[in-house]
């Protein structure tokens, strides 16, 4: 390889590099949003921010293998360290908006089963004299 075309490969290479790291900075970034919108309750816009994260790390993901820039090896240890600590960092906040979806989940679920339980009383409750003729109660029953 000619000292030109070793510099291009380099060249190319740093800057493959500077790209892979800047989509890993904003995937964390968008995790951090992500976090920010359970905060907020913005569950549409939590919804936004986890396509768009989605999306990156599919085209972050796809040429991983490219990322290393193989024409400048003393950069790659760099790269390495900066690109491990943006993706502990993601891990981390990743790891945090699971556990408050789950949390999140667990809640609604004993929501939707206490729901379930009440619904029957209500309907009798609501359904009035029953086929028994009994008198219509001029009393509320708040116990559901």
């Amino acid at each position: 390889m000619s000292t030109v075309a070793a510099a291009r490969a380099e060249k190319a290479g740093a800057a493959l590099a500077r790209r892979r790291l800047a989509g890993y900075a904003r995937y964390a970034e968008l995790l951090a949003e992500q976090e920010r919108a359970l905060d907020e309750g913005a569950l549409e816009r939590f919804e936004q921010l986890a396509a768009e994260a989605l999306a990156l790390q599919r085209e972050v993901g796809a040429g991983i293998a490219e990322a290393l820039p193989a024409a400048a090896p003393e950069h790659s240890a760099d790269y390495v360290i900066e690109a491990r600590e943006i993706l502990a960092t993601a891990m981390e906040r990743s790891q945090r908006v699971h556990a408050r979806l789950a949390a999140l989940r667990g809640a609604t679920a004993g929501q939707i089963r206490h729901l379930a339980t009440t619904r029957p009383q209500a309907r009798t409750y609501l359904a009035g004299p029953g086929a028994g003729g009994e008198a219509q109660s001029t009393r509320v029953n708040v116990k559901f």
